[in-house]
């Protein structure tokens, strides 16, 4: 009996060891994977600022360029 009660006490400890190894390793994982998503939305903000300003600058050269040709 003593025995089988300290087999059965082993195997937990077996079992509750692995399952807080797993569960630290997705945790490690999981953070990385969250810096990983907010660079990606971090990156395309940027860019899509980039494209904006760029769009608003050709804008108000072309604007420019009207109120030039229209005064002359």
């Amino acid at each position: 009996m003593k025995k089988l009660l300290m087999l059965s006490l082993g195997f937990m400890f077996l079992a509750c060891s692995n399952t807080v190894d797993g569960v630290k390793e997705d945790s490690k994982k999981a953070a990385q994977w969250s810096k990983e998503k907010v660079q990606d939305g971090a990156d395309w903000s940027k860019d899509k600022v980039e494209q904006g300003t760029k769009w608003s600058k050709d804008k108000i050269n072309q604007g420019a360029t009207w109120v030039k040709e229209k005064t002359e």
